[in-house]
């Protein structure tokens, strides 16, 4: 029977605010109030955003309760596979209140981002205020992923550990693919189920060779690694293997069948 580990991705909905509060004190004991009192009010930013030609600013502004010791505010990407991304952004100060405009640039992937509110203080210390998701599209053609060049034995005895692997491509760029997966199906024709309820199993591209047999992070090889149980069934097993990306387009299937001794 095959063993797996799936990976959940945990995406949070709400606006989460950082309060920061402390106070410097002065030499002759009087204590400044305005001093990293930066309690953020109110972050208005879309949860949606369509980039286009005409069209690649996207407006957003942050509340604090007070700004004395703000020098600038700037804004961060952080995308579901953890990358950051430094977006070009002016915000300017109308009293407590920094907004603007984000630009985003023609080359940054349609992802879900969090977006990550900085503020850098008079002393030049950087603080993290706030966050909200944002499901980006980037405006360009959809293209479907494809997977080839899949690497799995054609005979296996139980008891016996093998690792299989499948190449993945998408004009759209790897950062694209939602999921690679294979189906199960034993020699009597009936799907495999995993302890999770799903038809299906997720294999990965993160560089975990102990665990899961695959070499490099991000090369666009998905792996797997697995061994069949003593109480198995012997006979044809038939694996089913396709991609998906962000967008929920499909790849073409690859159907290679293993004979379990």
């Amino acid at each position: 029977m095959i063993h797996s580990e799936l990976k959940k991705m945990i995406l949070f909905g709400a606006v989460i605010l950082f309060m920061v509060s402390a106070c410097a004190e002065i030499p002759d004991g009087v204590v400044n109030p305005g001093w990293n009192d930066n309690t953020v009010i109110n972050l208005a930013a879309p949860n949606s955003f369509v980039r286009s030609e005409s069209d690649s600013t996207m407006a957003v502004s942050i509340e604090f309760k007070t700004t004395a010791n703000i020098k600038s505010v700037f804004v961060k990407l952080k995308s579901q596979n953890a990358d950051v991304f430094d977006i070009p952004s002016v915000l300017s100060q109308n009293n407590n209140t920094f907004s603007g405009e984000i630009i985003f640039p023609y080359s940054l992937p349609s992802d879900i981002y969090s977006l990550e509110i900085f503020l850098e203080e008079l002393d030049e210390s950087t603080k993290h205020m706030a966050t909200s998701l944002l499901n980006y599209d980037n405006g360009q053609t959809k293209y479907e992923p494809v997977i080839s060049n899949l690497v799995l034995v054609s005979s296996i005895s139980r008891g016996v550990g093998f690792i299989f692997s499948v190449d993945v491509s998408d004009q759209n760029g790897l950062s694209d693919i939602q999921q690679v997966i294979f189906k199960l199906y034993r020699p009597d024709g009936s799907v495999v189920i995993t302890n999770a309820g799903l038809d299906y199993f997720n294999m990965v591209d993160d560089g975990d060779t102990a665990l899961y047999g695959d070499e490099l992070e991000n090369d666009g090889t998905y792996s797997y690694r697995s061994i069949f149980g003593s109480s198995s069934a012997t006979g044809t097993w038939r694996f089913e293997f396709k991609a998906i990306d962000k967008f929920g387009l499909i790849s073409n299937v690859i159907t290679q069948n293993i004979e379990v001794n």
